[in-house]
């Protein structure tokens, strides 16, 4: 009888330990194929000038590298990033259309991007140029994600300097 209680116990103890190993492996393979957003920026040098390779040129990158589609995609910035654009002949304060406005989806290994225009601009238009915030999409199945972010133009103020050219 003793023996019948001990084979129980252990039984129920490797049903309990199968149990969660095989809960493990669920939540292990939902994070390996869930959506992965990312926020990047990407510099050139534009306006090849005669004596000089050009000036800093930026675009705002918004990245799936996960293996399924993100869903209603929302980008909260303080403050929000914008540019300096000339739109009908009047200068503006341009937003990159996916951070001031949703993305509906974004497809596994897709990405989209919007430019941030000639980056002395922004030390120009932001006293601070330090923009934080945060992603915040869904999976096919409903679940919220939330990527924090954080750039820093202040420690790029002397990597991308622009040449003026003497007078």
């Amino acid at each position: 009888m003793l023996t019948t209680i001990a084979i129980l116990m252990v039984m129920a103890w490797s049903n309990s330990l199968a149990m969660k190993s095989i809960e493990q492996t669920k939540q292990l393979e939902k994070s390996r194929i869930r959506p992965y957003l990312s926020l990047t920026i990407k510099i050139i040098l534009k306006g090849n000038a005669k004596n000089h390779a050009g000036s800093p040129y930026g675009y705002l990158f918004l990245n799936n590298t996960g293996l399924t589609q993100a869903y209603n995609i929302q980008i909260n910035m303080t403050p929000q990033i914008a540019s300096k654009s000339l739109i009908g002949g009047k200068q503006i304060n341009k937003v990159p259309y996916f951070v001031a406005n949703s993305t509906p989806y974004l497809a596994p290994g897709g990405n989209i991007s919007d430019d941030l225009g000639f980056l002395p601009n922004i030390y120009e238009i932001f006293d601070t140029p330090i923009f934080k915030g945060f992603i915040k999409y869904f999976d096919s199945h409903g679940e919220e994600y939330k990527e924090n972010f954080k750039f820093d133009f202040t420690i790029m103020d002397n990597a991308c300097p622009y040449i003026q050219e003497n007078a």
